[in-house]
């Protein structure tokens, strides 16, 4: 069985709500279309890759109701 890194099932939970693609989600993120290819492969990443990717993720995070008030 593959070990996926963790980080992959917030990638697919961003992917499917946001509808973007794997590829651009990876340009977007850390400027390397097969990142998500490579983590559902098995693949790693370094350490700030991930911080990278969770800075990403949490740019692309919708405002909350409080904070348009």
């Amino acid at each position: 069985m593959t070990e996926h890194h963790p980080i992959l099932a917030e990638i697919d939970a961003f992917l499917a709500e946001s509808g973007m693609s794997d590829t651009y989600f990876g340009k977007k993120s850390v400027n390397n279309s097969e990142l998500v290819p490579r983590l559902r492969a098995g693949g790693g990443m370094h350490f700030t890759t991930e911080a990278r990717i969770r800075d990403f993720l949490s740019s692309q995070a919708a405002p909350s109701p409080e904070a348009a008030e």
